[in-house]
C-alpha cells in the first residue's frame, strides 16, 4: 500500500484539529499550557497579551472602501451617484476601529499583590483585588430557544473593567466544559461561576476584606435566602483551594 505524502499527513491533522470538539481543544491547551489563557511572565506573575481579530477587519474594510473611492472618482460616477457616501463612511468607520483596536489588550495577574491589571499597550486602564476577575461558564445565545434544541456554552475571562475575552469555543458538553473552567480557575487561582446566578457549581476562593460582620461577597454577588453554603462546611481549602456556594450573581454584558 502506498504511502501518504508527509505534506498530506500535515493537512489532514490539522482537518481531524479543526473538528475536534471545543472540549478538546481546550483540554490540549491545558496540556500544553497550564496556565492557558496565560503565560507565565515572571514568578507568580501572568500575563495574556491579545489583539483583537476586528482590527483585521477594519484594515480590510479600510481596503476595500478605498479601492471604491478609487474606482468612483476614475470613471466620473462621484457627481451623478450619491452611493460614493457609503464607501466613504466606510473609510471614516474603518480608521475609527483602526485606532480603537490596534493597542493590544494586556492582562497581567500578581500572585504576590493579589492584584490584577488591565492595560492597552502601555496605558494603564485598571488595577484591582483579584476577585475582581473570574472564570465564567456562558450560554451561547442562539437562534433556536425551544426545549429540544442544543444548548451551547463557553468559557471566558472577565472581571471589573477588563475587556471580556472568550477562552473557549462552543460546546454541548457543559458538564466537561465546566470541569476545565474550574480548573483553569484553580490553575490561575481565580473564583469560578457557573452560568446559573445560583449555582452550586461556583467556586470562591477570593472574597472581599470584610467591613461589617459577616462576609462580603465579590461586586454582582449577594446571597441568596439561604445564604452561603460551603461545599463541605469548610472554610478555605489553602491558597488555590476554595468552597463552592449558593449564591446570586448577575449576569455579565455580552
Amino acid at each position: 500500500m502506498a504511502s501518504i505524502p508527509k505534506n498530506l499527513t500535515g493537512v489532514l491533522m490539522r482537518i481531524e484539529r479543526w473538528m475536534r470538539p471545543a472540549e478538546s481543544k481546550l483540554l490540549e491547551k491545558l496540556e500544553s499550557n497550564p496556565l492557558y489563557p496565560f503565560e507565565r511572565l515572571g514568578p507568580n506573575i501572568y500575563r495574556l497579551s491579545v489583539r483583537y481579530r476586528k482590527l483585521y477587519v477594519a484594515v480590510l474594510g479600510l481596503v476595500v472602501s478605498v479601492l471604491f473611492i478609487i474606482v468612483w472618482t476614475s470613471t466620473n460616477l462621484v457627481s451623478d451617484n450619491n452611493l460614493f457616501l457609503f464607501p466613504l463612511f466606510g473609510v471614516i468607520i474603518s480608521l475609527a476601529s483602526i485606532h480603537n483596536y490596534r493597542p493590544r489588550r494586556i492582562y497581567t495577574l500578581n500572585m504576590e499583590t493579589m492584584e490584577y491589571t488591565f492595560a492597552h499597550d502601555n496605558t494603564l486602564y485598571t488595577r484591582g483585588a483579584l476577585h475582581n476577575v473570574y472564570i465564567r461558564l456562558k450560554r451561547e445565545a442562539r437562534g433556536s430557544t425551544g426545549a429540544r434544541s442544543a444548548r451551547y456554552y463557553y468559557l471566558v475571562f472577565n472581571g471589573f473593567q477588563v475587556d471580556q475575552r472568550r477562552i473557549s469555543g462552543s460546546s454541548t458538553n457543559v458538564n466537561e466544559l465546566r470541569r476545565l473552567g474550574q480548573l483553569i480557575a484553580a490553575n490561575l487561582n481565580l473564583n469560578y461561576f457557573d452560568e446559573a446566578n445560583s449555582s452550586e457549581h461556583h467556586v470562591i476562593r477570593h472574597l472581599r476584606a470584610p467591613q461589617y460582620r459577616g462576609i462580603q461577597l465579590p461586586p454582582g454577588m449577594a446571597t441568596g435566602h439561604g445564604g452561603i453554603v460551603g461545599s463541605s462546611g469548610g472554610g478555605m481549602a489553602g491558597s488555590r483551594g476554595g468552597f463552592k456556594v449558593s449564591g446570586m450573581l448577575r449576569k455579565d454584558n455580552g
